[in-house]
């Protein structure tokens, strides 16, 4: 679930479900994350983005191991694993004032780094097969060969965009190509916009 613009009840919803009692006397649900989940992982991504009062919420869930339908007085177990993700500065946030401190030490008992794309240079022609793949399945189109070349013309960009724009440059490029070799437009448009922006000003 990607927590960026989530509100607080919005979270809880979507988490530990809700049950509505009708006047009749019947009775509806939607089901939560949490019981969809079972025993699997719940994978929250941008959890910087998540407000504090949900933040409390994820805290009692870990903490208690278990959790309150909206609706019901029921607890029902936790049982699954959660994983996190951020490009945010979880330290930095917590000194603003916008990260629980109890939560943040919470979560970095396992704690993994993933450098940006730029510092993986040796993954980026793997990542670029992954991506064609990708593509060619969800557009229904002949799978593209990787120039032997590409990987070399693309060691001086540093992907600011990092992982998604190397997949929307792929995804670009596999419905440009035809069917033979990949086309590489997608990626030399990218870097010559790249190159004019960081360019010295001329007099």
């Amino acid at each position: 679930m990607n927590l960026a613009g989530i509100s607080s009840e919005s979270f809880k919803q979507k988490m530990c479900g809700q049950r509505y009692h009708h006047s009749n006397g019947e009775l509806d649900a939607v089901v939560g994350l949490l019981h969809q989940v079972g025993s699997g992982v719940i994978y929250l991504i941008e959890i910087g983005a998540l407000p504090l009062n949900a933040q409390v919420r994820l805290l009692e869930f870990l903490e208690t191991k278990q959790y309150y339908p909206l609706g019901s007085d029921t607890a029902y177990p936790v049982k699954c694993k959660f994983v996190v993700s951020t490009q945010d500065d979880l330290r930095k946030l917590h000194q603003a004032g916008e990260f629980r401190s109890d939560l943040l030490y919470r979560l970095r008992a396992h704690k993994i780094k993933l450098p940006p794309l730029a510092e993986r240079q040796l993954n980026i022609a793997l990542l670029i097969n992954h991506f064609i793949a990708l593509a060619a399945v969800e557009m229904n189109l002949p799978l593209p060969i990787q120039p032997a070349d590409l990987k070399l013309k693309l060691t001086s960009y540093d992907f600011p965009g990092n992982l998604h724009e190397l997949k929307g440059m792929v995804f670009d490029a596999v419905s440009r190509s035809d069917g033979i070799a990949l086309n590489t437009s997608a990626f030399m448009e990218a870097i010559n916009e790249h190159k004019s922006l960081t360019a010295a000003p001329q007099d």
